[in-house]
């Protein structure tokens, strides 16, 4: 409340420690009876810092710690918007090359959850790649190294699938199987995929003329024109948006119509659609009784 209502009279200087020793408690569970640890909150205190000190010292160190609760609160998606948006305000700070490194094993576990075009898979590579030329000599360039092996298995083996597919007897398409089979041997010549890859080509044996100069063909997608770069997005959770009410629930609801509804619906006098006497039925006088006398 402080920061929101007083920002020009705050000691960022005496505030920020106060909130980061707080986030910290939260997190470690200091101060309760049981010593449960509310990373929930510790996440909120740590977005208030960021929100209210977009600059200053302190503020990267702020969105490492933050992600990482992100992370141990399997927010993990939570966590790469972050950790982008730290390397596009501090790009040129020393501790870069270990947020691209931690980005970019978050980024292929993402791949792995979901990627059909491989462009979480392409963002990983990027990151990790940055931070093995930031930091060729680190210890940390082996897990770096690893985890583009990682994708690299996963690549071929998806080519390979692919090829299998394309020579079903459903969805035979002998040329495009043999270029995703020589594509994983070529691009990824070290993995198992490629190997199965290589075996399975061997098994067709050589390709007839027509084959082979249907495989020389571009594939359908290629165009001459350069493609735009790429955006860091990731699959978000679908938000299903509410239904609208029905258009004739709401008519002539509204003295004066619904709001986008048009005009209410209007009706005739009863006496100038229908003689209604015919449905009238006479009644008598309900206080003479039966016999004839009164009640």
């Amino acid at each position: 409340r402080l920061l929101e209502t007083y920002p020009l009279f705050v000691d960022y200087a005496k505030v920020m420690p106060s909130l980061r020793r707080l986030a910290g408690q939260f997190e470690r569970g200091e101060g309760t009876m049981f010593g449960i640890s509310n990373k929930t909150k510790a996440i909120e205190v740590y977005e208030t810092i960021l929100r209210e000190t977009p600059l200053g010292k302190g503020v990267l160190q702020d969105s490492i710690d933050l992600g990482n609760l992100l992370v141990k609160a399997d927010r993990e998606l939570e966590a790469v918007d972050i950790y982008r948006e730290a390397l596009r305000r501090f790009p040129g700070d020393p501790k870069v090359p270990e947020i691209r490194l931690t980005l970019g094993r978050l980024l292929v576990n993402a791949s792995r959850r979901g990627d059909g075009d491989g462009r979480i898979a392409r963002q990983a590579r990027r990151q990790l790649h940055a931070f093995i030329k930031a930091k060729p000599d680190d210890p940390a360039r082996k897990d770096a190294e690893f985890l583009l092996r990682v994708l690299d298995e996963r690549q071929a083996d998806f080519l390979y699938g692919l090829g299998k597919f394309y020579l079903g007897s459903a969805h035979r398409r002998e040329p495009a199987a043999r270029r995703y089979l020589h594509d994983a041997v070529r691009e990824y010549p070290k993995t198992a995929g490629a190997k199965q890859a290589e075996l399975l080509l061997a098994s067709l044996g050589p390709p007839s003329p027509k084959v082979e100069a249907a495989m020389a063909l571009p594939p359908p997608s290629t165009t001459s024109e350069p493609s735009p770069p790429e955006k860091d997005v990731l699959p978000k959770p679908r938000v299903r948006k509410p239904a609208k009410p029905a258009r004739r629930l709401l008519e002539g609801v509204f003295p004066g119509g619904a709001p986008n509804e048009g005009k209410a619906r209007t009706f005739r006098p009863l006496k100038e659609r229908e003689n209604v006497q015919k449905w009238l039925v006479p009644l008598g006088d309900l206080n003479e009784s039966s016999s004839g006398g009164t009640k």
